[in-house]
């Protein structure tokens, strides 16, 4: 669409048909073509919520899109669906136009419904009883990495996400190299800014002793998504030391600990930048050819074990694999680590250490 940022209602020509998506402040998500003839979505607001939208804020949200750097702006496209430009019927505010996520975001055996995070959180029952598929915590931390990386691209750009949660962030299918796609991106905060007045976060996501959204509460939701994606457990609130141990070095966990601490003065004051060579060496566990590995405290990278039909046995809770994906024995119990997929784990560390007020940074 042109660089306007405002359209009136009765330009577009809306498929009222059926809805992609609704709820909250949403009455509809509709595919439309705008003026010039480009295919895009009208999220459209609730006639009830209107009224709790501040339209020179959401006006700035577009316009701050629009002069990003073409890079960043790609980039921005790729991984959100921002909004392109406010909606208005009348006087009022009646939504905003933004891209559809691309196809890979979809479930492939439900046309037009889209694969949340909650699909990370399927245990194998839940997936064989509803013949949806079962991800691995290859793919999961695969996943979840690229959403720690597209969060420290955000915050650097002055952004938050706020209403962090596994219904507001799209993933990739069992097949490729894993990404996540962010909608509800109108409700974001640019420079501090939200253009919703009445701020909405479901209770299982709400960060105790926080007030506001800011960076820090990204960062708990984010590392609660983590663990409640590998647990299968999206109620999960106790984070034990020797969780996952199976498939994270412990360096990794407490992390996750950390950042999820029930007091908000426990938490460390990290950035999500800080946490880009965690994020880098989950992306590297699952390759583009399709082969997966695992890091845990035992194996510094090891292939994880591809099923090869219904039964086959996946690792156990706190029991690394020890077979290839051939089925092989490895040829050893510890491997030496891959320098071009694994990070240094020194600095989360040291930082942990020094957080933690350990002896040995007193020296």
């Amino acid at each position: 669409m042109g660089p306007y940022s405002e359209v009136e209602l009765g330009r577009l020509r809306v498929e009222r048909s059926g809805s992609l998506s609704g709820g909250g402040t949403t009455h509809g998500v509709f595919r439309c073509r705008a003026p010039d003839g480009e295919a895009l979505l009208f999220k459209e607001y609730r006639p009830g919520t209107r009224g709790e939208v501040d339209p020179s804020v959401l006006r700035a949200h577009v316009r701050w899109r629009q002069q990003l750097s073409p890079a960043d702006r790609r980039r921005l496209d790729a991984l959100a669906a921002w909004p392109t430009a406010v909606v208005r019927e009348g006087r009022t505010v009646a939504g905003v136009l933004m891209n559809e996520a691309p196809r890979e975001f979809f479930e492939d055996k439900e046309p037009g419904a889209v694969r949340d995070l909650t699909a990370l959180a399927r245990d194998p029952d839940y997936s064989a009883r509803y013949h949806a598929p079962h991800f691995p915590a290859p793919r999961k931390l695969a996943a979840l990495g690229h959403l720690l990386q597209s969060l420290a691209f955000l915050h650097g750009l002055d952004v938050v996400v706020g209403d962090l949660q596994p219904r507001n962030v799209l993933t990739t299918g069992t097949t490729g190299v894993p990404r996540v796609y962010f909608l509800d991106c109108d409700a974001y905060l640019v420079e501090g800014k939200n253009p919703f007045r009445v701020v909405r976060e479901p209770e299982p996501w709400r960060v105790p002793g926080a007030k506001t959204f800011t960076e820090r509460t990204d960062l708990y939701k984010a590392a609660l998504l983590v663990a409640r994606c590998l647990a299968e457990n999206l109620a999960l609130h106790d984070l034990r030391p020797r969780m996952f141990a199976d498939v994270l070095p412990s360096v990794d966990v407490d992390v996750l600990r950390a950042l999820t601490a029930p007091d908000r003065p426990g938490r460390p004051a990290m950035r999500a930048a800080e946490l880009r060579p965690m994020a880098q060496a989950w992306q590297a566990l699952v390759r583009e050819d399709g082969a997966m590995y695992v890091r845990n405290d035992t194996y510094a990278m090891a292939r994880w074990p591809v099923p090869t039909g219904p039964g086959t046995a996946r690792p156990s809770r706190g029991t690394p694999p020890h077979h290839t994906r051939t089925g092989e024995p490895a040829r050893s119990t510890v491997r030496r680590p891959d320098t071009a997929a694994t990070p240094r784990k020194g600095w989360l560390r040291r930082f942990l250490d020094f957080f933690r007020g350990s002896p040995a940074n007193r020296r």
